[in-house]
């Protein structure tokens, strides 16, 4: 991250962006327009947190960070809470596994993402499955397609 002449390691811009997905997803929890899901307790706001924290390793360990946070997402909507909240910094992982890892690595990216957000829909009780499918089958592959447009542009950069 270049900004005003200065470089930022690595790691302070992903703890930077995982605070402030945590922030998001910490305000985005007190706004459930649905009203049928659980209030945002301050037991609701610790899996918040824990949830998007691993987007610190996003670039150290892409493959361990995107499962560990849709097992954590899918625990906070069995939980009862608003499933959209956590549903960013997920994404953000698996730009992170497109724009790092081989292609063959994406094959699990996109159906894992599908299932957490499959879960999501019918736990919503009264939102639309429709919408859900279809959101199911264009944002995971897309967010995928950009990240592995951003390390072939990388790629060609470097040569």
């Amino acid at each position: 991250m270049e900004s005003a002449g200065f470089n930022l390691p690595p790691i302070v811009v992903d703890t930077i962006l995982a605070l402030s997905y945590i922030v998001v997803s910490l305000l985005s929890a007190r706004e459930d327009p649905t009203g049928n899901r659980r209030d945002t307790d301050a037991f609701g706001f610790v899996p918040i947190v824990v949830i998007n924290l691993p987007l610190v390793l996003r670039r150290r360990a892409p493959i361990p960070v995107l499962p560990v946070m849709l097992t954590l997402q899918v625990w906070y909507i069995a939980l009862g809470y608003w499933p959209v909240v956590n549903s960013l910094g997920a994404l953000m992982a698996t730009h992170t596994v497109a724009a790092h890892r081989p292609i063959r690595v994406l094959a699990w990216c996109v159906p894992a993402v599908g299932a957490t957000w499959l879960y999501a829909g019918l736990a919503a009780d009264g939102g639309s499955m429709s919408t859900v499918v279809a959101q199911v089958l264009v944002i995971p592959p897309g967010v995928c397609r950009f990240g592995f447009a951003a390390r072939r542009l990388s790629e060609r950069n470097a040569q």
